[in-house]
């Protein structure tokens, strides 16, 4: 007898469901709750948002790969063993595959959704690579998980046109993404590099956040998006 599926896991469902055949922005939350058979309250109370909803999915696949990736990496090259998590990854999400492609796209259309789900996205990226083994701390860290964050969001271009069962495309993009980001990552000399590059990112990203804050300074939170 299949689990009892909760209230949070109705509205995940619903919302990707939905996610088929409309556009992100298009979906309202009386949907989604009306989809998932439960009140707009159940809904409050499980998330803020549509933005916190794909959080949340993101973090539901997150779980199926520590779930299902070996705890013993052995003696694989770490290109290898990242290369099986992020392949982990792409399959835990086929079945969802047809509404991420109409989700995706969303984020290069919509910048502040991207930048909301942007915390998200670094932290998947950064539990892909404790189960690969591959657990760093400081700029390293700092540096590593952005990397993989963007080796895995150009996979990820590559696997939402791939229909091929075998996903050969999707594999040969994700191998050369990984066989680059091991080249950068060597190409930075110690400790001084590194913070470099980090230092890089979070200017970067102050100067996004500050920007965004001045334009947005005079309108309401929105969590539609």
């Amino acid at each position: 007898m299949a689990p009892r599926r909760t209230s949070r896991q109705k509205i995940i469902d619903a919302a990707l469901k939905l996610a088929e055949t409309k556009e992100w922005p298009e979906i309202l939350i009386v949907e989604i709750a009306r989809a998932a058979k439960v009140s707009l309250a159940q809904v409050r109370g499980e998330f803020s948002g549509k933005p916190a909803i794909l959080k949340a999915f993101m973090a539901q696949i997150d779980q199926v790969v520590l779930d299902q990736a070996a705890e013993d990496v052995g003696e694989e090259e770490p290109r290898d063993r990242l290369f099986d998590i992020v392949m982990l990854r792409l399959e835990a999400m086929e079945p969802y595959k047809l509404a991420l492609k109409n989700i995706i796209p969303q984020l290069k259309r919509h910048p502040g959704l991207a930048l909301e789900l942007s915390g998200s996205i670094i932290c998947s990226a950064k539990w892909m690579l404790v189960a690969a083994g591959l657990e760093t701390h400081g700029s390293t860290a700092f540096v590593r998980t952005r990397g993989l964050a963007l080796v895995m969001g150009k996979t990820l271009d590559v696997w939402l046109k791939d229909d091929d069962a075998g996903m050969a495309k999707t594999m040969a993009e994700l191998d050369r993404q990984l066989r680059r980001g091991e080249d950068w990552l060597k190409s930075l000399r110690g400790p001084i590099g590194a913070l470099g590059v980090a230092t890089g990112f979070a200017k970067a990203f102050m100067s996004t956040c500050a920007k965004r804050t001045v334009k947005n300074s005079d309108e309401e939170p929105v969590h539609q998006a």
